[in-house]
């Protein structure tokens, strides 16, 4: 099968929709997938994959296109240069099916007008619903109706739409009970392949817990800082020695770039200036790097909106298998996964005393596992495998193909 896929940030090192889809796109080659990709630029380019510098196995070509960025809502102002790299793309040979991935919506409004002008079926993977936390952050009353709408005709006209938790799938099917029968899950994954050949990085400290993301204003981690600070005053011997490495930046907005100043600024405030360390934004390979070199990890997931959201890194974290501490519900998706996986202690609240205690606690588990040992069980992780993840949608795809007639077909697509 040649598939077209819409995806704007592919072409991003270490992104999280970018690294959903070179793992998917890796693993489907070996099940008969070729795909061509459309996505974000610098400039207008069509090229063969490695010529463009984007090694994955099974991906030929891609079409690179700018974003004028002159409209913020969901990047619709990309539709017509992302239109223009499908049309070049399209030049090189058929297609059988067209995938599109948010964020932003903007992918799936090109993937209906390609389903459309090209009569392919049509598949949308919503790694983020058009109303997320992003958007409701800044999108006006009639904006919200409008990307309403939008969900609304994409799963109207899609001939499969993919959610990526089950908590999403949920919502979505709740949504639009008319095509629920159409909705899927396909979880986030990660690869362990990646992992070889990675040394491990890290400094002199004696205890190294690593966070791997981007914190901006509106997810900052001051509730974790201000808990460190309680910690350094109240049990100065736990974290001798102690060292909490941020890799990812921190920026005022989402999409600005790293400010030390802020990083610096934020550790000082609470006083753990010397028990912090931000790395600012690095390569996908440095952050694994990172990541292994690690004692623990740290998960810190609190969005404060209704979104069926969990981070990517979570699933880096499973493979990599350090003991994992999350400020998360533990009675979320997030939650059940991470207590299921052995390997994790998780508080949910932003109180700083009381992200202090739990902290406590497991700082003290991990230097002292003879008495509390974790107990992981590998079963999780292989769970979300991206060779795995690969299998379920490729069966979901030819599943659905299979079982719907040609003019059914036109129709939603």
């Amino acid at each position: 099968m040649h598939a077209l896929l819409i995806n704007y940030v592919f072409a991003e090192d270490g992104a999280s929709g970018a690294l959903r889809w070179r793992r998917m796109i890796k693993y489907l080659s070996r099940r008969g997938w070729t795909f061509d990709v459309v996505a974000r630029g610098a400039e207008a380019r069509v090229g063969d994959a490695g010529e463009l510098g984007i090694d994955v196995p099974g991906l030929r070509r891609v079409a690179l296109a700018p974003d004028p960025r002159r409209i913020k809502l969901e990047s619709i102002d990309w539709i017509w240069p992302a239109l223009r790299g499908v049309r070049a793309l399209v030049r090189g040979g058929r297609h059988d099916l067209l995938v599109s991935s948010s964020t932003p919506g903007a992918a799936h409004f090109v993937g209906w007008l390609a389903s459309l002008c090209l009569r392919r079926p049509w598949v949308a993977d919503f790694r983020d619903p058009f109303i997320n936390a992003n958007v409701v952050t800044y999108a006006r009353p009639w904006q919200i109706w409008f990307l309403r709408r939008a969900e609304r005709q994409v799963v109207r006209r899609a001939l499969l739409v993919v959610a990526n938790t089950q908590q999403a799938l949920r919502k979505a099917q709740s949504e639009h009970p008319r095509h629920a029968s159409k909705i899927v899950a396909v979880p986030n994954g990660a690869d362990p392949d990646e992992l070889e050949g990675i040394v491990p990085r890290r400094g002199a400290a004696r205890f190294q817990m690593v966070y791997a993301g981007r914190f901006y204003e509106g997810r900052l981690p001051d509730p974790l800082l201000a808990a460190l600070g309680l910690l350094k005053g109240r049990a100065p011997d736990l974290v001798e020695g102690f060292r909490l490495v941020l890799v990812g930046p921190f920026s005022r907005r989402y999409t600005a770039p790293h400010d030390p100043a802020l990083a610096a600024d934020l550790a000082a405030r609470f006083g753990v200036a010397d028990l912090v360390e931000a790395t600012g934004n690095v390569p996908h390979r440095e952050a694994l790097a990172h990541l292994l070199g690690a004692d623990a990890l740290l998960l810190f997931h609190f969005l404060g909106q209704d979104v069926p959201f969990i981070p990517g890194k979570l699933y880096e974290y499973l493979q990599v298998g350090r003991p994992i501490f999350a400020i998360t519900d533990p009675q979320g998706e997030a939650g059940q996964i991470l207590e299921a996986s052995g390997l994790a202690a998780a508080v949910g609240t932003t109180d700083p005393p009381a992200i202090a205690e739990a902290l406590a606690g497991f700082l003290e588990r991990c230097r002292c596992a003879t008495a509390l040992p974790w107990r992981p069980n590998p079963a999780v992780a292989e769970r979300y495998r991206s060779d795995r993840l690969a299998e379920l949608f490729d069966s979901l795809v030819r599943g659905r193909i299979g079982s719907t007639s040609a003019p059914e077909r036109r129709r939603s697509g």
